[in-house]
């Protein structure tokens, strides 16, 4: 398989003042070539990206009130382009499913945000607003990573489901800002068949293992390593129509943490707690 297009985007001030007016090209290609068989699956793609800067990576010169800081772009900007080979692997039996697919990443021009610091070495701070100023910058990056799944049912048991997932990602550079945290998800599943009225479909139970974040930009706090469990339940009953229904609850020990790439973490304002929800859902 083999693919293009060309995009392109134009940029100019009304305001006569600022006087920017500037064109983003870029032509992205995607090749990959598969095999399959009745167990097994293989493919190989290679791609490239292409993001030209946004408006506030460009000309953003003053308060972001969002994260309460002062922001400064750059008009010199150019187009982020990016250069990505990825690889999969997938085995296929009647009862495991394992699937392995890492990739690298290279992207010239990624921008990132740093911290400016003023002549003394200290972080330089706006006079009007009283708030640290960060400029926006531009570098070449290199990624790499890559996910590994498994699903197992027992034969002996097709109603019950193991899942288990490995995330990672990691980068050589240094300095650069909201890298997320690697992470590993395990999960049961219990599936019923039945055909009375009130039904119970499926019981879930889920464990997540957020991996310490270490890797950070100079301005960014490290992160610690968490777990969470969530629990769910699906199911339906019937009377004139069918309802399908779920309930469950998310974070079900009431953990406390900060996702690392929450915009929040500076002001250290955790992720929500513990919650219980219940859905119903009406079938016309």
């Amino acid at each position: 398989q083999a693919g293009a297009r060309y995009d392109q985007r134009s940029i100019t001030t009304k305001n006569n003042v600022d006087g920017f007016d500037k064109n983003f090209n870029g032509i992205n290609y995607s090749a990959g070539i598969s095999r399959s068989s009745k167990t097994l699956t293989t493919r190989l793609n290679a791609s490239t990206g292409f993001r030209p800067p946004h408006i506030s990576e460009l000309l953003a010169d003053g308060v972001h009130h969002a994260t309460m800081q002062y922001l400064v772009g750059d008009r010199n900007f150019e187009s982020e382009r990016a250069s990505q080979i990825d690889f999969y692997l997938g085995t296929h039996f009647e009862h495991l499913e394992i699937v392995v697919n890492p990739f690298i990443n290279q992207i010239n021009n990624y921008i990132y945000k740093i911290q400016r610091f003023d002549a003394n070495n200290q972080p330089a701070i706006d006079n009007n607003s009283g708030l640290y100023i960060f400029d926006m910058r531009q570098t070449n990056a290199f990624f790499a990573g890559g996910e590994i799944a498994i699903h197992y049912h027992p034969h002996i048991a097709h109603w019950l489901h193991l899942e288990s997932n490995l995330s990672l990602l990691s980068t050589e550079e240094k300095n650069l800002p909201f890298i997320p945290q690697n992470r590993l998800n395990n999960g049961i599943k219990i599936e019923f068949k039945g055909e009375n009225k009130f039904r119970i479909n499926s019981l879930a139970a889920r464990y997540v293992y957020f991996f310490a974040q270490e890797n950070v930009a100079s301005y960014e706090t490290t992160s610690s390593s968490y777990q969470l469990i969530n629990l769910g339940c699906t199911g339906s009953f019937s009377a004139k129509h069918q309802i399908d229904y779920s309930f469950g609850v998310n974070n079900l020990f009431n953990v406390r943490y900060i996702d690392h790439l929450s915009r929040l973490k500076t002001y250290e304002i955790p992720n929500p707690g513990r919650n219980i929800y219940i859905k119903f859902s009406l079938r016309i």
